[in-house]
């Protein structure tokens, strides 16, 4: 799938939900534009918004403006929310522009691949770029509450927290590494 648009402010992907009974797989989508605006915006991803099945080897060429009026969560290159399912073998390449344009709430779970992890995910990379005014960005996985393996991630990071892999981690992640730039970054990390 080519040169597809999306917006809006929720729950924003090429599949709303990918439910447990359902696989996604060999699905490959480039040249991705998504634009978001509103408050509370939450679950924006170019594949899906929420996985609770299996996705695997599927990949996402994203571009991304997200203009923040209000709480952001679960903004991702992929998946949004990665809710107890499984990604494997998948990659992502995100280019995020975040701009305030009204109250500055808080932005959580952001990252390349999956905005929030409660499943696995394995083999998988991401390429992730932002600019300065994003926070709490991850170069792979906003906040990791399941099991990461066999990842990396690269790109370039800017913003306050900035970390390269993991923004939070209450799970597992096993053989993983990141090779991200991270500058600007108020207590942020590689």
């Amino acid at each position: 799938v080519s040169n597809l648009t999306l917006a809006g402010g929720r729950n924003v992907g090429l599949l709303s939900t990918v439910y447990s009974e359902a696989t996604v797989s060999d699905l490959h989508l480039h040249d991705v534009h998504i634009e978001t605006a509103g408050s509370n915006q939450r679950g924006i991803a170019a594949l899906a918004a929420c996985n609770r099945g299996t996705v695997t080897d599927c990949s996402a060429v994203v571009e991304m403006r997200v203009l923040g009026d209000g709480s952001t969560y679960c903004v991702a290159g992929l998946v949004g929310v990665n809710e107890g399912g499984d990604v494997s073998r998948c990659s992502a390449r995100l280019s995020l522009v975040y701009q305030h344009v009204g109250s500055r709430g808080p932005r959580y779970y952001c990252a390349g691949l999956v905005g929030h992890n409660t499943g696995t995910i394995s083999q998988c990379h991401a390429s992730a770029y932002t600019n300065s005014e994003i926070s709490r960005f991850a170069g792979l996985v906003g906040q990791n509450d399941g099991s990461i393996t066999d990842c990396h991630a690269d790109g370039h990071l800017s913003g306050d927290l900035a970390a390269g892999l993991v923004h939070l981690n209450s799970g597992s992640i096993t053989n993983c590494y990141a090779a991200t730039a991270v500058s600007d970054s108020e207590a942020g990390a590689g």
